[in-house]
C-alpha cells in the first residue's frame, strides 16, 4: 500500500473565486496480420558486429511524466501544471478539478523509487518550459542511445518508417513509436530531437516511425511494434540475400530470412495502463515477459531474437481513495538495466 500522502508545502494566499475556477491543464500530448503466441526465448547471442538492434521509444509517459485523469486527457507533470495545483490546493475540496489538482500533487511528493536516490521525488521530472519533456529523462533517453552503438544516418528517408535506411547487419535503429510521430507534433519532435543532441554531442533523429494508424489502445500500440519488427526482418532478409554480410549466408536464416542476432528494447507506458490481462492477437499480456514473448513471435523463428521490455508505469491508492496512474518516465533502473542487456543481450538480474 502507499505511505500517506504529504501535505504540500506552504502554498501561497488561497486563490479568489475566479482563480479557483482555473483548470491545472495543459495534457498531455496523448490522443488518444495478428501473430500467434510464441514459446520462450532462445540463449542470448553472443555480442558481435553482427547484432542488429532496435529501440522503440514511447515520449509521454516515457520521457515525460503522464497522469492518467479519469476520462479526461492525461495531465502532464509540468511547471504551469504543478504551478496551479498548488495554487488550488486549500481551495480544492470545492473545486471541480478535485481528481486532477490532488493526482497531480500527489505525484509530485510521491518518491521515485526504482533506483533513484531515497528522498527523490516525481518533481525531479518536471517538465521546464516551453519544453514538454523532462531534461532529466531526455539526458537518461540520450546515455541509451550512446549505449546502443547508434550512429547518425545520413541516408534516412524524411517521415522513416520500415526500411526509411539502406540498414545492414550490426546496425542500431531508434524507431518511434509516439503519437508525437503524427504531423500535428513535428515542432515538439524537433525539439526533443534537438535536446537529445545536445546531450550526444551530435545530431539525432530517429530513423524511423511505427505506422501512423493505430488503434489508440495498448492492443493497438503493441501490434504496431510487432508489424515494424516483421518488416524490419524481412527487409533486412532481402538485403542479406543480396549482399550476404559478415560472411555468413543467408540460408542459415531459413526461408523466411532474418536478422543472425536481433536486440529489441521497447521502451512505452502503453497509453498509461497497466499489464492487467488485455490481449494482443490472442495472447493475454499480464507482465512483461508476455510482451517480450508476443514480439519474439513477430521475428523469423531461425532468428536468434532477444527482447527487453521498459513498462514505464506506476500506480497507487491514495488515502482518500483516489486512484493514482503514472507513466513515470524512464528510470535510473531502467536504464541501467538496458545498457546491460545491450552490451550482453541478457536481461539484469
Amino acid at each position: 500500500s502507499a505511505p500517506p500522502e504529504r501535505r504540500p508545502p506552504a502554498e501561497p494566499r488561497a486563490a479568489s473565486r475566479r482563480g479557483a475556477a482555473a483548470s491545472i491543464r495543459p495534457a498531455v500530448g496523448q490522443a488518444a496480420s495478428e501473430m500467434p503466441c510464441a514459446s520462450p526465448a532462445p540463449a542470448a547471442a553472443a555480442a558481435s558486429d553482427c547484432v542488429d538492434t532496435l529501440l522503440f521509444v514511447d515520449i509521454d509517459g516515457v520521457l515525460n511524466v503522464g497522469i492518467r485523469d479519469g476520462s479526461k486527457p492525461p495531465l502532464l507533470l509540468d511547471e504551469s501544471s504543478v504551478r496551479s495545483a498548488l495554487r488550488l490546493w486549500e481551495e480544492r475540496e470545492g473545486h471541480p478539478e478535485r481528481d486532477s489538482i490532488e493526482r497531480l500533487v500527489a505525484v509530485l511528493q510521491r518518491d521515485c523509487g526504482h533506483g533513484e536516490e531515497p528522498g527523490v521525488t516525481f518533481s525531479k521530472l518536471t517538465c521546464a518550459a516551453p519544453h514538454p519533456f523532462s531534461d532529466v529523462l531526455v539526458r537518461r533517453f540520450a546515455q541509451l542511445v550512446r549505449s546502443s552503438g547508434w550512429q547518425p544516418q545520413s541516408s534516412t528517408a524524411p517521415g522513416g518508417g520500415v526500411g526509411a535506411a539502406p540498414r545492414i547487419s550490426g546496425s542500431v535503429t531508434c524507431v518511434l513509436t509516439s503519437t508525437w510521430r503524427s504531423p500535428q507534433h513535428r515542432a515538439r519532435l524537433e525539439q526533443l530531437e534537438a535536446a537529445v543532441s545536445r546531450h550526444l554531442g551530435s545530431k539525432f533523429e530517429f530513423d524511423a516511425k511505427t505506422q501512423a494508424k493505430e488503434d489508440h489502445s495498448p492492443e493497438g500500440r503493441l501490434r504496431s511494434i510487432g508489424r515494424f519488427l516483421a518488416g524490419f526482418c524481412a527487409q533486412q532478409a532481402q538485403r542479406r540475400r543480396r549482399r550476404s554480410p559478415c560472411g555468413v549466408s543467408s540460408g542459415a536464416f531459413g526461408a523466411g530470412g532474418g536478422p543472425q542476432a536481433l536486440r529489441v528494447v521497447v521502451l512505452d507506458d502503453f497509453y498509461n495502463r497497466p499489464l492487467d490481462g488485455w490481449s494482443c492477437a490472442g495472447c493475454p499480456i499480464s507482465s512483461r515477459s508476455d510482451i517480450e514473448r508476443y514480439l519474439r513471435s513477430c521475428v523469423p523463428a531461425a532468428a536468434d531474437a532477444q527482447v527487453l521490455m521498459l513498462h514505464t508505469y506506476t500506480e497507487w491508492t491514495t488515502p482518500r481513495g483516489l486512484s493514482v496512474q503514472v507513466g513515470s518516465g524512464l528510470s535510473a533502473a531502467q536504464l541501467r538495466g538496458a545498457v546491460h542487456f545491450l552490451s550482453t543481450g541478457e536481461a539484469a538480474a
